[in-house]
């Protein structure tokens, strides 16, 4: 059993190899080139944070939430247009097999349960601009509401995070840090 989210890693670095270019496949035609650099990416952000992250309940799944964050902005960083939409990634992902206990929807379920309270179709948005990336103006727009309306409801989403489950809240920020 693995006592830190560094030890888990270092454990099953050959399993996260392997995730991390099958994710990685679903955003670029060429995933072996940019697995090893996105796990890397993780890797690092996850050893600086390694003492705020020993409330993580389940380390395959949250190194899978980061993987999957790092590999969004690894192309959208290298000017490559992801090639299919986010709702056929969110299908397919499901797949993917790091490690028994590595699991992307785990993660983000957890992360849903704490914001019950808002509307589904919120959570929905709050997660994909929060986990994938999508842009607000994008979100907004397909919410029917404005920029600043959203940025409002998803303050108020981030502050319930804190309130009522900081631990979530700062897992989250960790993750946002990937980039």
């Amino acid at each position: 059993m693995s006592r830190s989210i560094v030890d888990y890693f270092s454990q099953n670095y050959d399993k996260l190899v392997k995730s991390s270019v099958r994710i990685c496949s679903y955003f670029t035609k060429n995933p072996s080139a940019i697995g090893e650099d996105v796990l890397h990416d993780v890797a690092v952000v996850l050893c600086k944070k390694e003492n705020e992250l020993t409330d993580v309940k389940d380390f395959g799944a949250y190194i899978g939430v980061c993987i999957r964050r790092a590999a969004i902005n690894y192309v959208k960083k290298s000017a490559r247009a992801i090639p299919v939409d986010m709702e056929l990634i969110t299908d397919k992902l499901d797949n993917y097999d790091a490690c028994s206990e590595y699991d992307y929807f785990e993660w983000i379920a957890s992360l849903e349960k704490h914001l019950q309270r808002f509307d589904p179709r919120m959570r929905k948005a709050f997660i994909a601009h929060y986990i994938d990336d999508v842009p607000s103006n994008k979100l907004a727009a397909e919410l029917g509401i404005t920029e600043k309306a959203l940025s409002l409801r998803f303050a108020r989403m981030r502050k319930e995070l804190h309130d009522k489950a900081p631990s979530m809240f700062k897992h989250l920020n960790i993750l946002l840090m990937i980039r």
